[in-house]
């Protein structure tokens, strides 16, 4: 395999270690591809950090950090504050327990490095949820709607009708239905 190839894929499965250890093996290598080790290594921290956060437990130790991107427990905040900054995580950090919380409010708690099939499994049931609840306020709207407003509400079911057409589509797309067709 090509050095690029490896060197790319550090970017995409691998956490600074990786990177450290082909960077050592190969020292002159990235110099002479004009690449700067140091914003490398940057690149690798936001990385190995969003990597971290991908954990379902949602919770990573300021150790954790620490060691994993290889610097002083005193640069974990600064570092955490960088991932919130480039909007690779969205978390909380838990000083007194020395903590980085990550946040279950967004979609997807952390930015995904590689996009493949679990992620689009998960898209796919958090979609399905989505449009069981929009389906649940669109009853509700019928189901309370007053002689005023019925017309409002026969515009927002006409909407999600349509709208729900084009999800059912965009869903057939998913490689769920290939794991199912599977079982």
């Amino acid at each position: 395999m090509h050095w690029h190839i490896s060197f790319m894929k550090f970017f995409l499965t691998k956490r600074l270690d990786a990177y450290l250890e082909f960077q050592a093996a190969n020292p002159d290598l990235l110099k002479s591809y004009c690449l700067v080790h140091e914003d490398s290594i940057t690149k690798m921290r936001l990385i190995s950090l969003m990597d971290l956060g991908s954990d379902e437990s949602g919770r990573i130790p300021y150790g954790a950090i620490r060691d994993t991107l290889h610097i002083n427990v005193d640069e974990v905040e600064l570092w955490v504050v960088k991932a919130l900054i480039a909007k690779l995580m969205d978390c909380k950090m838990d000083q007194m327990n020395q903590m980085v919380i990550v946040s279950l409010v967004c979609v997807s708690r952390c930015t995904e490095r590689v996009f493949g099939e679990e992620q689009w499994l998960t898209l796919r049931t958090k979609l399905a949820t989505w449009r069981g609840n929009i389906a649940n306020v669109i009853s509700t709207i019928r189901a309370n709607r007053m002689a005023d407003d019925g017309s409002q509400a026969v515009h927002l079911t006409d909407l999600w009708e349509e709208n729900s057409l084009r999800l059912e589509i965009v869903m057939e797309h998913f490689p769920a239905q290939k794991q199912n067709a599977a079982m």
